[in-house]
């Protein structure tokens, strides 16, 4: 399916192509049919997507739309679609175009029975206008399709997810997280599984994250503002403060927590520097993605996050206070022994 071969459903045919656009809405005949399936089967394109036709599944601004339309309703659209065929009667919900020579321009048409609705009568088109202009982006109004535009913000959210899902990819329900203005926006929480249990985590859009080490989406929050990561409740709060007794000021990573990873990763007897660790076990991953051990390289891949977490905490240098200090150690115990998880659990996966 091509979506600049556009044709008004009136049935009279433009000749200015962005008038086409934003009146019209995709048709192909016969013959244009049979020649996209064959450029599609040989660009490797999926037979059907949700939300756009297969050959733009994957371009930026329009996977950066429907991720932004959140919950409404995508469109099933095959590489063969054609509104004028029987068998479309079935295809509701929208669908997302790029606009060619554009990068993070966009059209957004709402099909019911197939068919691009008009704007002035269309409930769907109408809340994905609302729903897009609140997550950010230029929205404007055409006959029957709204033209957009990403704006900085957009992208910015764009990239929070993708940072996080390149960790973990089951994470969903990315909220932003405003100023007190509500016009400043810090980053955005998400949410996983972990053990069976849903923690939350930050990404500011800016390539920094958190992963989901939170019981609630309102302390990762709270974490992501003040940048002070607070350690989950199993850690205790206090920490020891008398070195002339022996004991340790503050909490930190433990020489059993990274000679155990390191064993995990290199062998016996070996200890390592946190962010040499978490390259060994990146190349763990990619070493098990080749031999179809998907699920222990997502392990693997997640141990070296926690791993550069726990390093880059440890090598903070604005903590002033005795308070900061022990939260910022507690903390990066707190990632190590996340590391330390994911790193038994990749082992046992391992092919």
């Amino acid at each position: 399916m091509t979506i600049s071969k556009i044709t008004r459903f009136t049935g009279t045919q433009d000749t200015d192509r962005a008038q086409e656009e934003a009146d019209g809405g995709p048709v192909l005949d016969a013959a244009d049919r049979t020649e996209e399936r064959k450029l599609a089967e040989r660009a490797g394109h999926p037979a059907t997507a949700e939300g756009s036709a297969p050959e733009h599944a994957a371009n930026h601004t329009v996977r950066a739309a429907l991720a932004d339309a959140g919950t409404i309703v995508k469109a099933r659209i095959s590489d063969t679609f054609d509104p004028e065929d029987d068998d479309a009667a079935s295809v509701r919900g929208i669908l997302v175009a790029p606009r060619t020579g554009h990068d993070g321009h966009a059209q957004v048409w709402f099909l019911e029975g197939g068919k691009p609705e008009w704007t002035r009568d269309s409930v769907g088109l109408r809340s994905v206008a609302d729903t897009l202009h609140a997550a950010g982006w230029i929205v404007r109004r055409g006959g029957r399709a709204l033209d957009i535009e990403a704006t900085d913000l957009v992208w910015r959210a764009d990239n929070a997810r993708r940072t996080a899902w390149d960790i973990y990819p089951a994470a969903h329900h990315f909220q932003p997280v405003t100023g007190d203005d509500a016009s400043t926006v810090h980053g955005w929480t998400f949410t996983t599984l972990q053990a069976g249990v849903s923690r939350y985590g930050w990404a500011d859009g800016q390539g920094g994250m958190s992963g989901p080490l939170w019981d609630t989406r309102q302390q990762a929050a709270r974490a992501l503002t003040s940048r002070k990561k607070p350690a989950p409740a199993a850690i205790p709060a206090t920490v020891p403060t008398a070195p002339e007794t022996g004991a340790r000021k503050y909490q930190g990573p433990t020489t059993v927590q990274i000679q155990e990873i390191a064993a995990l990763l290199v062998g016996e007897g070996v200890t390592l520097p946190l962010n040499v660790l978490a390259t060994v076990a990146d190349l763990r991953a990619e070493t098990q993605d080749a031999r179809g051990g998907k699920s222990a390289a997502s392990q693997y891949r997640q141990c070296a996050h926690h791993l550069r977490q726990a390093a880059q905490t440890l090598a903070r240098a604005d903590d002033d206070t005795d308070e900061e200090r022990a939260a910022t150690a507690d903390m990066a115990g707190a990632y190590t022994e996340a590391a330390a998880t994911h790193a038994r659990e990749a082992d046992l996966a391992a092919i």
